[in-house]
């Protein structure tokens, strides 16, 4: 009898409770719905950050914007440029070299793309070749002058 309650039992049985598993994978879940951002609405949904919608997702006093990521504020007029600062919002720390203006927080040439300015920037680029070419420009004409003076050339 017992044999019977243990084995028997759970083996007749057993056809119902499949029967009741595979009628629950047949239920499908609910659809999914794509909820699409809306920048104003209070909620800092995916895709949105503190750059592209600074009305939901606002970093904390403490912090600001960098490239959509808030990051720890510097401490502006401590000599040392740190990443929340730049020429624009901390000029004392972010300067901008000479010949260089601030413009939308980068540093960018004053030089104008006309006349003089642009020789000497190509000047400047290329003085190690022309100094190159000056050296062995020399060494030629020292070497034809000595030739000459030894009666080779």
């Amino acid at each position: 009898m017992r044999y019977f309650q243990l084995v028997v039992i759970p083996i007749l049985l057993t056809p119902f409770f499949s029967f009741a598993y595979s009628q629950s994978d047949q239920f499908n879940p609910l659809p999914t719905v794509e909820i699409k951002a809306i920048c104003g609405d209070r909620i800092c949904a995916e895709g949105e950050n503190c750059d592209n919608c600074p009305q939901d997702c606002k970093c904390p006093i403490n912090e600001t914007c960098i490239n959509g990521t808030c990051v720890p504020r510097g401490r502006c007029g401590n000599y040392i440029c740190e990443s929340s600062e730049n020429c624009d919002n901390c000029p004392q720390d972010c300067k901008c070299p000479i010949g260089f203006s601030c413009s939308e927080r980068v540093c960018v040439s004053k030089i104008q793309a006309t006349g003089f300015a642009v020789l000497l920037v190509q000047v400047r680029e290329k003085a190690p070749t022309l100094l190159l070419s000056v050296i062995v420009l020399l060494l030629a004409i020292l070497i034809k002058k000595k030739m000459s003076e030894l009666g080779i050339g």
